[in-house]
């Protein structure tokens, strides 16, 4: 009987874990994060300007696993060194699917 218990746990733990916050939840949860917040968790970005009073930064990963390419642009719009918009776009070899597990994976670094 404990083993059962045991492995039902487990199976809910890893099923709760595949599902999570989705990437639009996270998208959302980044908007009014500090600059100083976001260069923490997200890093250098690959590129940034002004235009305005409003700082771009963006953040371009990817990934290789054999023939397939993993891809994630992360746009962030920041006034007032507060993120206020973030625009994901990513997929797997040349597509454009923003809800990819890759994108995902790179907003979750905000929330470790």
């Amino acid at each position: 009987m404990k083993k059962i218990l045991v492995q039902f746990f487990v199976v809910v733990g890893l099923v709760g874990c595949a599902f999570g916050p989705t990437t639009e939840e996270l998208r959302l949860k980044v908007i009014g994060k500090s600059k100083t917040d976001l260069l923490t968790c997200m890093g250098t970005p690959s590129d940034s300007h002004f235009g305005g009073n409003v700082e771009y930064m963006a953040y371009s990963h990817f990934e290789t696993k054999g023939k397939q390419i993993h891809k994630c642009d992360a746009n962030f719009a920041l006034t007032n060194d507060r993120v206020t918009q973030l625009d994901l776009v990513g997929g797997e070899t040349g597509g454009s699917e923003v809800t990819s597990a890759f994108c995902k994976n790179l907003i979750l670094r905000c929330f470790k």
